[in-house]
């Protein structure tokens, strides 16, 4: 893989900025930044196929339809981050993670995760850690421009992820039923939402590996058992 700093893929007209150092190098993560691209979101059919096709990958759900709840994630100020392996011959056919967050329409003072995932085979190398732990960097930046949460909706059977990023510092603070689409690897499309307080975050670096990263306040956990019925997994 080049060196550069920046990364353009001419068929789908995206530009990946390389952000920090490489990743048990193994591993080198690009920001691909669509903030200034508004005016030509619907201009290039192969950008957006790119991420729907990522996303089937990811999740392994080769029939989801991911085409217009990315671009509608990607219209409001629209982040993606991706995790690309160093010996990559190509960028946009080796995608190891990815996460696409934005601000939610409803709510300025929120960063929303509107997808994250990882490759089967990259899985439980801590790229997931490594892309939670990015978003709330950024999350932490943009505070001078009124943002205070991230939150993100998560299948109440999936339980997998539930307890990551209650590991990780989110609380469950509302259950909607029949929220998202259905699909594949869950029986019912209940969903929770899950909120992390950024004014509880003591230590990003450390974010999903050491308890006192993130300052759970007791009555978090509390509404978390009274509205949600979950008792947060905690590390």
């Amino acid at each position: 893989m080049s060196s550069k700093p920046q990364l353009y893929d001419r068929a789908t007209n995206i530009k990946f900025t390389r952000i920090g150092d490489d990743y048990k190098n193994a591993y080198r993560l690009f920001e691909i930044n669509l903030l200034s691209n508004n005016s030509i979101l619907y201009d290039s059919y192969q950008r957006w196929f790119f991420f729907q096709q990522t996303l089937r990958d990811l999740f392994e759900m080769p029939n989801a339809r991911f085409w217009y709840p990315i671009m509608n994630c990607m219209q409001n100020h629209g982040i993606v981050y991706v995790f690309i392996p160093l010996n990559a011959t190509s960028v946009t056919a080796n995608i190891s993670a990815m996460t696409i967050l934005t601000r939610q329409t409803n709510s300025f003072n929120n960063l929303y995760i509107c997808y994250m995932a990882t490759r089967k085979e990259y899985r439980r190398q801590g790229l997931g850690t490594h892309l939670l732990q990015q978003i709330v960097r950024r999350a932490l930046d943009e505070r001078q421009n009124g943002i205070k949460y991230i939150s993100l909706h998560v299948n109440t059977l999936n339980t997998i992820a539930l307890e990551f990023y209650e590991k990780c510092g989110w609380r469950c603070y509302e259950y909607l039923p029949k929220y998202l689409d259905p699909e594949p690897h869950h029986a019912t499309n209940h969903a929770h939402t899950l909120i992390l307080n950024l004014d509880n975050v003591k230590n990003v670096t450390s974010l999903c590996r050491d308890p006192d990263a993130v300052d759970i306040k007791q009555s978090d956990n509390k509404q978390s058992m009274e509205i949600c019925h979950r008792v947060p997994t905690e590390l």
